[in-house]
C-alpha cells in the first residue's frame, strides 16, 4: 500500500504534528517568566510512543511480514477495524488520562489492548500460512507485542490501583519497562536489522549476531518487567545485564556496518547517536553522586525518562521513519538476502533534526546538575531545539504521504 493511502501513516503524521506542538509549548511554558509547566510530560511521552510509533508500526508491519514469508496479507476489513480500536482508544486515554478519569482512561487501555491483540492475531495467521521458520528479525516482530499487551494490562492497574508484591511504584516501573524496552526496544531492533542496511547501502556487517540479540534483548527485557512488579529489585541486574549486551551488539553490528558501506547519511546517524541516549543516565550517574541530597529525585526521574524518549525513541523514529515512508526498505531478510541495493549519497533525514536533537536532550540533562533558575533556562532551550528537530521530520512525513 501507498503511503499516501496507508490511514495509519496519516495518523502518525498527525500525531507529529501534535509533538512539535507539545514541544514548542513545553518550551515556552518554561522559560523565566512564562506560564509555566502546561503539565505535558505524560502526553509528550505518549504522543511519540502511541502516537507516531505505534501507529507507523501498525502501519507497516503486517505488509511486512507478509512479503518476507511470501503470503497474502490478512483481509482489509482487519485493517479498518485495527485502525478504528487503536485511535478511539487513544482518542479516549487522551481525554481520560490528563483529566483523572479512570473509566474513560480504561476504556480507552481496552481498546488499544484490543487493537494490538487483533494485529498479533494477524500477524501469527500469517506466520503459520507460511510454514516458514522466521530470522531473527521477524522474530523481534513477532514478540514486541506481547510486551505491549503486557505494557496495556499494568496500565490498567495503575489507574484501578490493582494489588502487586511491588505496589503501585512497581506497577508503574513494570509498565514502564514493558513498553520501553520491551515493545519498543524489540521493534526498534526489528527494523534496524532489517532495514539499517538499506540505509548505507550494505549488508549487515555480522549477521551471525542478529540471533544472540534477540535472546538478549528478549530475556533482559522480561526480567526487567517482572523485576519491579515482583518488588524483586536486586533482579533488575539480571535483567540489566543481557538488555545491555544485546543492544551492545545492536548498535555495535549497526557501527561496523556504516564504517563498511563508508557513508554516514543522517537517517544512519540519528539512529546511532539515539542509542547513545540508552547509555545516558549510566553515564550521568557520577554526577548525581557527587551532587549528594540536592537533586530532586521526582525531578532526575522526569528527566531520565524525557531523555530517554525524546532522545532514543524520537531519535530512532527520526531516522527511520522517512525511510520506511520512502520506500527505502529490503525485500529479503536482511541477514541472508541480497546486498541492498545503494540509496543516494544524502539518503533519508536531516542534519538539522540530528543536531537539534541531540542538542536538545543534552541541555534537559545538564538542567538537573544546576540551580533552579538556570535549571528553566536549560530546559527551555532544550525543548526550542527539540522543536527545531520535528520540524524537518514532520515536513519530511507530510512530504511522503502526498506522493500518490
Amino acid at each position: 500500500m501507498s503511503p499516501a493511502l496507508n490511514p495509519f501513516y496519516w495518523m502518525a503524521g498527525l500525531y507529529a504534528c501534535a509533538g512539535l506542538l507539545a514541544a514548542a509549548l513545553t518550551g515556552l511554558g518554561t522559560l523565566p517568566g512564562a506560564a509555566g509547566s502546561l503539565g505535558l510530560s505524560w502526553l509528550r511521552v505518549h504522543l511519540i510512543t502511541v502516537g507516531v510509533v505505534t501507529q507507523i508500526v501498525f502501519g507497516t508491519l503486517p505488509g511486512v511480514l507478509a512479503r518476507r514469508l511470501g503470503v497474502p496479507q490478512g483481509p482489509g476489513h482487519r485493517r479498518g477495524l485495527e485502525w478504528l480500536l487503536l485511535n478511539l482508544g487513544f482518542a479516549l486515554l487522551l481525554v481520560g488520562k490528563p483529566a483523572g478519569d479512570r473509566l474513560w482512561a480504561t476504556l480507552g487501555a481496552v481498546l488499544v489492548l484490543a487493537a494490538v491483540a487483533v494485529l498479533l492475531q494477524g500477524l501469527l495467521q500469517t506466520w503459520r500460512r507460511s510454514g516458514q521458520p522466521t530470522g531473527p528479525g521477524l522474530r523481534l516482530y513477532l514478540t514486541a507485542p506481547w510486551f505491549l499487551l503486557t505494557g496495556i494490562t499494568l496500565a490498567v492497574a495503575l489507574f484501578w490501583n490493582w494489588p502487586a508484591p511491588g505496589g503501585r511504584d512497581g506497577i508503574l516501573e513494570a509498565h514502564i519497562h514493558a513498553n520501553v524496552w520491551g515493545f519498543v526496544s524489540l521493534m526498534f531492533a526489528g527494523t534496524l536489522l532489517n532495514w539499517f542496511p538499506h540505509l548505507v547501502g550494505r549488508p549487515l556487517a555480522a549477521p551471525g549476531w542478529a540471533g544472540p540479540t534477540y535472546w538478549l534483548l528478549t530475556v533482559g527485557a522480561a526480567i526487567l518487567v517482572a523485576a519491579p512488579w515482583l518488588g524483586i529489585m536486586p533482579l533488575m541486574v539480571g535483567g540489566l545485564l543481557p538488555f545491555a549486551a544485546g543492544t551492545l551488539a545492536l548498535v555495535v553490528n549497526l557501527l561496523l556496518t556504516a564504517r563498511a558501506a563508508g557513508r554516514w547519511p543522517p537517517a544512519a546517524a540519528h539512529i546511532l547517536l539515539a542509542y547513545g541516549w540508552v547509555f545516558a543516565p549510566a553515564l550521568f550517574a557520577p554526577l548525581l553522586l557527587l551532587a549528594g541530597g540536592t537533586m530532586d529525585p521526582a525531578r532526575v526521574q522526569v528527566v531520565a525518562v524525557q531523555g530517554l524518549i525524546n532522545g532514543w525513541v524520537l531519535g530512532v523514529a527520526m531516522g527511520a521513519a522517512p525511510a520506511v515512508l520512502g520506500g527505502h526498505g529490503p525485500a529479503a531478510e536482511a541477514a541472508a538476502g541480497p546486498a541492498p541495493e545503494p540509496v543516494p549519497a544524502a539518503g533519508p533525514g536531516s542534519w538539522l533534526s540530528v543536531w537539534a536533537l541531540n542538542l536538545g536532550v543534552a541541555l534537559i540533562w545538564v538542567g538537573i546538575l544546576v540551580s533552579p533558575a538556570v535549571q528553566a533556562w536549560c530546559t527551555g532551550a532544550g525543548y526550542a531545539a527539540i522543536t527545531m528537530a520535528w520540524v524537518p521530520f514532520v515536513r519530511a512525513v507530510w512530504r511522503s504521504l502526498s506522493r500518490a
